[in-house]
């Protein structure tokens, strides 16, 4: 899915219904959780907060554009096929602008995190 999106955005693609940078951004996060479960797989030691720090990033800025983008938005409202309804606005605005700031805030402790564990293996990697 990484690699569809990446080729919607750089040939822009008629179908692509938003600009090609948020395309690559939603690439960018698939490829990341990709890293992170081959890592899982592989048991590579490590708590994740890397690719957790990249993930929730890149879903905070797209929450983020949905909910302070420029244009009008829609979105589908419901559980599974066919969605109960078709929103827009601030039906779409709202949630979206909610998860993006939740998104944020999980990724600045991941980050937290991350950063706090390569210092402390910088200083015994030096003791």
């Amino acid at each position: 899915m990484a690699a569809l999106l990446g080729w919607a955005a750089t040939t822009r693609a008629p179908a692509l219904r938003v600009p090609p940078a948020v395309s690559l951004l939603l690439s960018g996060v698939m490829l990341a959780a990709a890293w992170r479960l081959v890592q899982l797989h592989r048991r590579v030691a490590g708590s994740g907060d890397a690719a957790a720090t990249l993930i929730f990033a890149g879903m905070a800025i797209f929450g983020l554009w949905v909910a302070r983008g420029s244009g009008a938005r829609a979105c589908r409202v419901g559980l599974g096929r066919p969605p109960v309804a078709l929103a827009s606005g601030l039906a779409c605005r709202i949630p979206f602008g909610v998860g993006g700031v939740l998104a944020a805030a999980m990724a600045l402790y991941a980050a937290q995190r991350w950063l706090r564990a390569r210092r402390r293996d910088t200083r015994e990697a030096t003791r």
